[in-house]
């Protein structure tokens, strides 16, 4: 059985909701930090990323290295709603997902806060 499959959204809406919040939270990080590298208000800490910036510039460099973690975080958390649809573990992906989603926009929101009500 497909992946797919196993992932009907009828079956996993409890699944879905959280990895929306990931996915926004991974999209409103990757353009606060393309927006923060481009205007010259923010430098880049992460070396992986600032390595992939040298190398592809700062929209594709930003972009890859964010969308490859974020591709193996919902990778990871469809296998392991597939494995508790099984009933092969108990581990429930959607506070991982929410959490991750919620962090992940804070860390992207963190400099404009800086910059623009404590600076």
């Amino acid at each position: 059985m497909a992946l797919e499959e196993r992932l009907t959204f009828s079956e996993n809406k409890n699944y879905f909701a959280p990895l929306g919040v990931y996915a926004l939270g991974s999209a409103i990080d990757c353009a606060s930090t393309y927006y923060g590298l481009a205007s010259g208000k923010i430098e880049e800490v992460n070396p992986l990323i600032n390595a992939s910036i040298g190398q592809l510039g700062i929209f594709e460099g930003t972009l890859v290295p964010k969308l490859f973690m974020a591709g193996i975080i919902v990778i990871s958390s469809a296998y392991l709603q597939v494995k508790r649809n099984a009933d092969k573990t108990k581990v429930n992906p959607a506070p991982i997902l929410y959490l991750g989603g919620i962090l992940t926009a804070g860390v992207g929101f963190s400099w404009m806060l800086d910059h623009y009500f404590f600076s």
